[in-house]
């Protein structure tokens, strides 16, 4: 019953992460490419998701380049990549016993693909969710993003860069909360990525869950209820979308400590979290 539960754990977690590959390529590398990649070699998809993030291509016509699949010739092939990383993941789930969960969580290059796969997975559902929502309450569906012009482009990357300070600083509030003095900052290695940590001051698991868990929950929240407000419902769907889309590292964490002990106490260190001795009676919560 064990293995059976692993395996069809590591299939899931491998036809995720392989359908997120193949939705996150075709956005960045266009239907063609994408599937031609992946025909390849999962693994070589995988590596082109990455280097998707750092390369612009240009798809116009003279591009050189041209190649077109069906709606449904293009999800055929997806499901079918994503049925081999599953079935994959789900041989080496069975042949590896389960150990102990690792005593930290670090931000390394080699979650590059599996933050990509998870973000688009979340984008794309997101914005099916909140789209039919939009649709159901306004009676159509929510208008596209636009980016027709310089003006508007700046007045997207403005409002990304605003949700980003509103989702660590719920992460903050939420440090506060529990009495720990948190602080803001930016990392460029291994990858460009804002972040609220707290070092030297530790917390119990449950706590450090809801620290990691608060932006997804909170911003989710208040997108809902601004979705039925007329003249709001289109900026809260796009937000909630990319605020899901970004908690990706948030959700491995709390992945991370929902397998580690009830009374486990964790530390923020900015590059991740790791299991820390529990504080001494005399000692208070965030202190070490």
């Amino acid at each position: 019953m064990k293995v059976a539960a692993r395996a069809l754990a590591g299939f899931a977690q491998g036809f995720a992460a392989g359908l997120g590959s193949v939705l996150a390529a075709v956005l960045l590398l266009g239907p063609g490419l994408a599937i031609i990649i992946g025909l390849l070699g999962i693994s070589s998809l995988r590596l082109a998701v990455f280097g998707a993030q750092w390369l612009r291509f240009d798809r116009r016509a003279g591009d050189g380049f041209t190649v077109e699949f069906s709606g449904h010739g293009l999800l055929l092939l997806a499901l079918g990549i994503a049925l081999a990383t599953g079935i994959r993941g789900a041989l080496r789930a069975a042949r590896n016993e389960p150990g102990p969960p690792p005593q930290e969580f670090r931000l390394t290059l080699a979650l590059a693909v599996p933050f990509t796969a998870g973000s688009t997975l979340l984008l794309v559902g997101a914005l099916s969710a909140m789209g039919a929502a939009y649709e159901f309450l306004h009676g159509g569906p929510p208008p596209p993003l636009d980016i027709g012009s310089w003006p508007r482009l700046l007045v997207i990357v403005a409002g990304m860069a605003a949700l980003v300070a509103l989702h660590e600083f719920v992460h903050y509030a939420a440090y506060r909360y529990y009495g720990v003095r948190a602080r803001f900052g930016f990392l460029w290695k291994p990858f460009p990525v804002a972040f609220v940590a707290a070092p030297g001051q530790p917390l119990p698991r449950q706590a450090m869950l809801v620290v990691a868990l608060a932006p997804a929950v909170v911003i989710t929240m208040a997108g809902g209820l601004l979705l039925a407000v007329p003249g709001l419902g289109w900026g809260a769907t796009w937000a909630v979308a990319w605020n899901l889309a970004g908690s990706v590292g948030d959700l491995m964490m709390a992945a991370w400590m929902w397998r580690l002990p009830r009374d486990a106490w964790i530390e923020d260190v900015a590059t991740g979290m790791r299991v820390v001795p529990a504080p001494t009676p005399g000692q208070e919560a965030g202190e070490t």
